[in-house]
C-alpha cells in the first residue's frame, strides 16, 4: 500500500486496503471479519451465492458445528453413537471494536445564535462545518409564530393597538383548541357578549316607567249619595237647573260626596259624551242654592273648567280654571266649549274618555294633585280654588 488517504476521508491517512475491493481506508472505515480486513461498504453487501460444489463444501465446512452435522457427512464431526462431551467453542477471530460514535450536535435553543462569518471575527474566513462552536447570546431572539397560529408576536417598539390584537387573537386560539370551536364563532359569541353588556343599561333604562311613581298615594275619598240625603240645599233650584242640563244634552252619571273635601258638600255630575263635557250641579259649604261647572279633562291629565261660582282664576300645572258668577247656564256652558276649543287648537291636547270609572279617577287624582301641590289637607281645599 502506498502513501494514500482514506476514500471516505481526505484528510485521514489510510491504514489498509479492502480485501474485497481493494480501495484505500482509515481505520474508522474498516472493520477485521473473520480475518479479512474489508471496508464498511463491502462488509454490509449481501453475501453472493456459491458458484460451485467446492465452494459449497468450504462454505459448509467453515460453518458446521459437531451439532449441526449428526451424520458425519462434512468429516470433520465425530461419528455417530459416539457421545459429545462438552467443549468450549474454538475461539474464532474477533472483530475489531467499532468507532466510538460521534456526539450529536448541540441542540439550539432560542437563546442561542450562530456568529455571523466577517461580523464578530473581524472578517476572518468563516470557520469549517467541523470546527464550528456553538456560542450563546444575550441578544434575545423574537419568537416565530405561535405553535397552530399564523400570527407573529410583535416587536416590543410595537403600538399597543397591535399588541393588543396580537393578546386577543391568542386568547381566541387557545380557546378555540379548548373548546374546538372556530375562531369565526369564537368572536361573533364574543362580540355578541359585548353588545349585549354594553346595551345593558339602556335597556334598564328603557324598563323605567315614563310615568313618576311616588312611595305614598295620598287617599282619597268618594261616597255615593242621593239628593235627599243632603241637608241645607235648595232642592228647588236644584230641580230647575237639573232640568236644564238634559235640556242641554246632559244625562246624569253619579251623585255623591267628598268627605275629606269642606263639608257639607255634594256634587251631582252629568255627562255630554258627544263633546267630551262633564257638568256639575253642586252644593258647597256655606251655600244652601247649588252653582253650575263645566269640567273637561283632557288625556294628558289636565283639569279644565269654567265655573258658574266665584274664586280665584288658576292656570298650573294640571289646573286651567276661570270663574264667571255671574253668568246663566247657557253663557257659561258657551264660554267653556270656546275654551276647550281655543286650547285644542293651540296645543293639541283632545278630551279624555268619558265613563263613571274614569270620571271618578279623574275626581280624585285632580283632588289629591291639588292637596299635594298646596300641602294642605283636604278640609282646607275650598271649592273655588281647586275645582
Amino acid at each position: 500500500m502506498s502513501e494514500e488517504t482514506c476514500v471516505f476521508h481526505p484528510g485521514q491517512k489510510a491504514v489498509a486496503d479492502c480485501a474485497k475491493c481493494g480501495k484505500s481506508f482509515c481505520s474508522v472505515c474498516l472493520i477485521t471479519v473473520e480475518g479479512q480486513t474489508l471496508c464498511r461498504g463491502c462488509f454490509e453487501e449481501p453475501k453472493t451465492a456459491p458458484s460451485s460444489l467446492e465452494d459449497l463444501d468450504r462454505l459448509l465446512k467453515k460453518t458446521a458445528r459437531v451439532d449441526d452435522d449428526p451424520l458425519g457427512l462434512f468429516g470433520s464431526g465425530t461419528e455417530v453413537g459416539t457421545p459429545v462431551p462438552p467443549s468450549d467453542p474454538a475461539p474464532g477471530p474477533r472483530p475489531s471494536p467499532a468507532p466510538p460514535e460521534a456526539a450529536p450536535p448541540p441542540r439550539m435553543e432560542e437563546s442561542d445564535t450562530i456568529p455571523t462569518p466577517g461580523k464578530e471575527s473581524g472578517g476572518a474566513p468563516a470557520p469549517s462545518p467541523a470546527s464550528f462552536t456553538v456560542q450563546a447570546s444575550s441578544e434575545p431572539v423574537p419568537l416565530r409564530a405561535v405553535p397552530g397560529f399564523g400570527y407573529e408576536q410583535p416587536r416590543r417598539d410595537a403600538s399597543p393597538l397591535v399588541a393588543l390584537g396580537w393578546r386577543l387573537e391568542k386568547t381566541l386560539g387557545r380557546a378555540s383548541r379548548a373548546l374546538r370551536l372556530p375562531i369565526p364563532v369564537l368572536a361573533g359569541l364574543a362580540a355578541l357578549l359585548v353588545v349585549l353588556l354594553l346595551s345593558a343599561p339602556f335597556l334598564l333604562l328603557a324598563r323605567r316607567p315614563a310615568v313618576k311613581t311616588v312611595e305614598a298615594v295620598l287617599p282619597v275619598h268618594v261616597v255615593k249619595v242621593q239628593v235627599s240625603q243632603v241637608g241645607e240645599l235648595d232642592i228647588a233650584t236644584y230641580l230647575e237647573l237639573e232640568s236644564k242640563l238634559q235640556a242641554m244634552g246632559f244625562f246624569p252619571l253619579i251623585q255623591m260626596t267628598a268627605p275629606q273635601a269642606p263639608s257639607p258638600n255634594f256634587i251631582a255630575a252629568f255627562v255630554k259624551e258627544s263633546v267630551g263635557v262633564y257638568a256639575h250641579l253642586m252644593k258647597l259649604p256655606g251655600s244652601m242654592a247649588p252653582r253650575v261647572a263645566f269640567v273637561t279633562v283632557f288625556n294628558n291629565g289636565i283639569w279644565c273648567s269654567t265655573n258658574g261660582f266665584a274664586g280665584k282664576d288658576t292656570q298650573a300645572e294640571f289646573l286651567m280654571n276661570t270663574h264667571h258668577p255671574q253668568d246663566p247656564v247657557d253663557a257659561l256652558y258657551v264660554k267653556h266649549m270656546q275654551k276647550i276649543a281655543q286650547i285644542g287648537k293651540r296645543e293639541g291636547w283632545v278630551p279624555a274618555r268619558m265613563s263613571e270609572s274614569r270620571y271618578i279617577a279623574a275626581f280624585t287624582d285632580h283632588f289629591r294633585w291639588y292637596l299635594t301641590w298646596k300641602k294642605i289637607p283636604g278640609y282646607r281645599a275650598a271649592f273655588g280654588d281647586w275645582h
